[in-house]
């Protein structure tokens, strides 16, 4: 079978901070928005759910891969 895949420190890290930077990118734009109109655009909605499903990947169960020696 295979073996479980960690992503590494450095690799998650990087992640975490991509995801700290589209919530602040949506609050930002949120905010600026909904003063003027009181409503939430979808382009600022579509930041926010890839923050989530970003955040939502790097919390699941490791990926199993296959092995050199089980791909031949």
């Amino acid at each position: 079978m295979g073996e479980a895949f960690q992503p590494s420190l450095p690799y998650q890290e990087g992640y975490h901070r991509l995801l700290e930077t589209l919530r602040q990118l949506f609050h930002f734009w949120a905010g600026l928005r909904g003063r003027k109109d009181g409503r939430v655009r979808r382009s600022d909605l579509l930041l926010y759910r890839l923050a989530e499903y970003i955040e939502n990947k790097l919390s699941e169960t490791p990926l199993l891969v296959d092995t050199p020696g089980e791909m031949e």
